[in-house]
């Protein structure tokens, strides 16, 4: 749930885009230059497989899951819930070791914020895929992410401001 309650918070924070379309919808404007990610790009990296196996892992285990649980059938984690459920016998399960549980938890905030999974409407932590993840995984839509700055562990964020 809290993955959720981040991404609806944080969308702005979470995206390579323009923050206009963040607001309103895709932009079919020419690019403002006045947000964030214009005056200061991000590192990013293309993750259209990535994000082809989380939308895959919350779709075949029936959409109503929270993200952490989805990391699990990720990565591959057997936990006892994952074994009550069946999931570890699911086409997914495993199937995302190229990536750690705190990058795929990355990947899905992203994916919140590109409004390509929903979160549950009853605030029970639930994510569903939202209609436009089937571009996605027909492979007709490439998918960018922020790429997650490392951080030693206990370390705060602080906004790195270029010239000051």
């Amino acid at each position: 749930m809290e993955v959720a309650i981040a991404a609806r918070k944080g969308r702005f924070c979470e995206t390579t885009s323009c923050g206009t379309a963040r607001l309103f919808g895709e932009c079919d404007h020419p690019p403002c230059g006045n947000w964030d990610n214009y005056l200061y790009p991000v590192a990013s990296w293309y993750g259209t497989s990535a994000a082809e196996k989380a939308l895959s892992a919350a779709y075949r285990t029936g959409q109503r899951f929270g993200a952490h649980h989805l990391v699990d059938v990720l990565v591959g984690n057997a936990t006892a819930r994952i074994r009550d459920l069946g999931h570890h016998r699911r086409k997914t399960f495993g199937f995302g070791t190229e990536l750690d549980g705190r990058r795929w938890l990355s990947v899905i905030r992203q994916l919140l914020a590109q409004r390509l999974l929903l979160p549950d409407p009853d605030g029970h932590g639930g994510l569903a895929l939202a209609p436009t993840a089937a571009h996605v995984l027909r492979g007709a839509h490439a998918v960018p992410f922020r790429q997650e700055v490392p951080r030693e562990r206990g370390a705060t964020a602080h906004l790195a401001v270029p010239g000051r």
